[in-house]
């Protein structure tokens, strides 16, 4: 039967009484619905089961009619007391002085006011909409003046630098990769801005010259903003720069290069001042004139750097980044004769033993 499955427990607990049925305290729905369809009432008088289920379905409709009709009574009572409560604001509204000239608006609807308290969207009257006060020019009170004056302080310009390092710069594995690869970014960007004039072909020298270039200055001016700052002022560096026995510049390029008495020689500009570059970000140019040279020692290495880069800590920075190459580690390992100890049986050497004196012989009479 359908309409036993529409019941509910309790329900189903009334139709198993009618129908005389001994229902257990704790029985579950599937319990009395399965003791309701398995008993011999509901598989011989099946009329008798189904007028319980339709007097059991009956008293609910009635049931929920009445809970209807008692909220519908419910609502009447609560707009009733808004209403009240609507008349009394209104009548408190007339009789002050800050509502003079300010009609009272009987026909404001209920419904939007019950709605506008649901929404939160409650509109002012139209009398504190045309107040005067609205109209008050708050800037040019008193009031805000002595405050304004109380908390006005000396205006600053704020310049924020948010220099960071290249992100390419620490992912290469190469110099001579990123070299490249910063080069190719810039011709793409000279061609975008001149497409009349693009330049083709493979990488030329003066275009790599400007991406070393470029690549020094973007280092410098995050390590070393400090210092090239003080240069730029005029000012004298710190006496706790790295830069400080080092006399730097700037050249027109804004590269910050090694003073020196250098300056009044003939060697070329690279030679006499070069570029400085912190010890931490060096890497893959040590290791590019390391493996340019054949794999040359730590003072070979650093001489060849400092015909055109200066790095602070140099020394030590060289013998770190040759530390990890793995072909001078290979030469490094000892010979297998040297690794492996041999035995002692395994040791001849040639020696002669005398046993006796030394003969003497005359000249002539040598055999």
């Amino acid at each position: 039967m359908s309409g036993i499955a529409k019941l509910k427990k309790d329900e189903l607990r009334i139709v198993a009484e009618e129908i005389g049925l001994v229902v257990n305290e704790g029985m579950k729905k599937s319990e009395l619905r399965r003791l309701i369809e398995d008993s011999d009432v509901f598989k011989n008088d099946n009329e008798a089961v189904k007028s319980a289920v339709e007097n059991v379905l009956e008293n609910r409709n009635k049931k929920s009619d009445q809970d209807s009709e008692i909220e519908i009574e419910r609502l009447k009572i609560e707009r009733i007391k808004l209403e009240l409560q609507l008349a009394q604001v209104k009548a408190n509204g007339n009789n002050t002085s800050f509502d003079q000239g300010c009609k009272s608006e009987p026909e404001e609807s209920l419904d939007s006011l019950i709605k506008s308290v649901r929404t939160l969207t409650i509109k002012p009257p139209k009398c504190l909409v045309n107040f005067p006060g609205d109209s008050y020019d708050l800037h040019n009170s008193e009031l805000y003046q002595r405050e304004l004056k109380d908390h006005q302080g000396e205006p600053v310009c704020l310049l924020v630098h948010n220099c960071e390092i290249l992100p390419i710069i620490i992912k290469c594995s190469s110099f001579t990769k990123l070299q490249r690869i910063i080069a190719w970014c810039m011709r793409f960007k000279e061609n975008a801005r001149n497409p009349l004039q693009r330049t083709t072909g493979n990488l030329t020298v003066p275009e790599l010259s400007a991406v070393l270039i470029c690549l020094v200055r973007s280092v410098q001016f995050v390590y070393f903003s400090k210092d090239i700052q003080c240069i730029m002022k005029g000012e004298k560096l710190s006496n706790s720069s790295k830069l400080l026995n080092l006399s730097p510049f700037l050249d027109e390029k804004n590269v910050l290069r090694v003073g020196g008495r250098l300056q009044h020689s003939e060697l070329p500009l690279n030679h006499k001042h070069p570029m400085l570059i912190p010890n931490n970000i060096c890497d893959l140019i040590i290791d590019h004139y390391h493996v340019f040279y054949l794999h040359t020692g730590v003072e070979a290495t650093l001489a060849n750097l400092r015909t055109q880069f200066w790095i602070t800590n140099g020394r030590s920075t060289v013998k770190r980044v040759m530390h990890k190459c793995l072909k001078c580690l290979k030469l490094r390992i000892a010979e297998y004769c040297r690794l492996r100890p041999r035995k002692t049986f395994e040791n001849k050497a040639e020696f002669e033993v005398e046993f006796s004196k030394p003969e003497e012989y005359r000249e002539n009479e040598l055999p």
